[in-house]
């Protein structure tokens, strides 16, 4: 490769570098532009909303299956003079 083919791929190589770059902080910047938007568009009021509380919600759940299943008969547990032996 003579030095005029290497200068032509190392500058092609640059351009197309650049490109992507470019390409890389228009995403980003327009990315960053559309969350300010929807970020702005969103009720400022967040202190008012009390914060979920999952452990509340764990129990609130528990107490909702316990409510649907207590008329229902237990789910029966294999014993060891149930459990069928495999034949030889």
């Amino acid at each position: 490769m003579d030095a005029a083919t290497y200068a032509a791929a190392m500058c092609a190589a640059f351009l197309v570098g650049v490109a992507a770059l470019g390409t890389l902080a228009v995403y980003l910047l327009d990315r960053a532009a559309n969350r300010r938007d929807r970020a702005a568009q969103r009720p400022r009021d967040r202190a008012a909303q009390r914060p979920r509380d999952p452990y509340a919600d764990a129990q609130a759940l528990a107490a909702r299956r316990r409510a649907e299943h207590l008329g229902r008969a237990r789910v029966p547990v294999a014993t060891r003079s149930a459990v069928a032996t495999w034949p030889r």
